[in-house]
């Protein structure tokens, strides 16, 4: 490893202080809507787990991990495969851990309020999610609008919320906050989760069989890790993404699978 790269780098850029207040502010919101006075604001509120806090807080700590520790100068800098870390923590750990730490009265509401809920429930069904979610996160890896999210931190910033809304949408089912909006039974749920596990998988594939490096950046960048090239940086890229994808829904998929009986067959 060349660590003297990061030399270069100031505190600031390893350690971003604007997305440090993005996590506080989430964190101070959701006491003032959840915990505090603004939540007589929702009609259906009750009174807050202490789960939900502690599980919303940890989401928005993983979110400055993904987004403002030296992680992200890696990927925007370094790596490929980082980048790809960033993906995995952002679709399959942040956005689960802080939709689970959210109420489900907050739920109710949005489903609820003028054009955002009629929004929310065409996106959120399973079909459409999943192919939604496939179609974006395929764009966003066409090398013209990858380059584009290295060059220009606004576009970075469009690619990542739309993963996080999207991710939004691909998880709602498996989570079943709202029972009655969406949520899956069993059989379903593992088809659901078996699709959800490939999601990655055309485009891991090409990036993984392409002869050559699809990213203009990452060619010109420094080699941080001795020995990996920029071709080998964006198969292992490929590699952590799909590994990460089976890994987490396979998981899910052999818990729903061992507490599946044929009862619902029946219903």
């Amino acid at each position: 490893m060349n660590w003297e790269l990061y030399s270069a780098a100031s505190w600031n850029e390893l350690w971003q202080p604007s997305i440090l207040l993005q996590s506080l502010g989430l964190q101070v919101l959701y006491l003032l809507f959840v915990v505090g006075p603004w939540r007589k604001v929702f009609p259906h509120a009750r009174k807050s787990h202490p789960k939900e806090i502690i599980t919303f807080f940890i989401g928005a700590w993983v979110l400055f991990f993904t987004f403002g520790s030296p992680l992200d100068y890696t990927s925007d800098h370094f790596l490929f495969s980082a980048h790809m870390v960033q993906h995995l923590l952002e679709i399959l750990c942040m956005t689960p851990i802080l939709m689970k730490g959210i109420p489900d009265y907050i739920y109710l509401a949005l489903f609820h309020a003028k054009g955002i809920g009629a929004v929310l429930y065409r996106w959120t069904k399973p079909m459409v999610a999943v192919i939604v979610f496939n179609v974006l996160f395929t764009a966003f890896h066409i090398p013209f609008l990858y380059d584009m999210t290295l060059q220009y931190e606004w576009f970075h910033f469009i690619e990542h919320l739309s993963f996080f809304v999207c991710a939004f949408f691909l998880w709602w089912p498996l989570l079943g906050i709202i029972p009655e909006i969406h949520s899956i039974k069993t059989t379903r749920k593992m088809g659901y989760l078996f699709y959800a596990s490939m999601l990655s998988m055309p485009i891991d594939t090409i990036l993984f069989f392409s002869s050559n490096p699809w990213y203009k950046d990452y060619v010109a960048a420094p080699r941080l890790i001795t020995g990996l090239s920029a071709i080998g940086d964006q198969q292992l890229g490929a590699i952590i993404m799909f590994a990460g994808m089976v890994a987490v829904f396979g998981s899910i998929f052999i818990a729903t699978y061992l507490h599946y009986d044929n009862s619902e067959w029946y219903e």
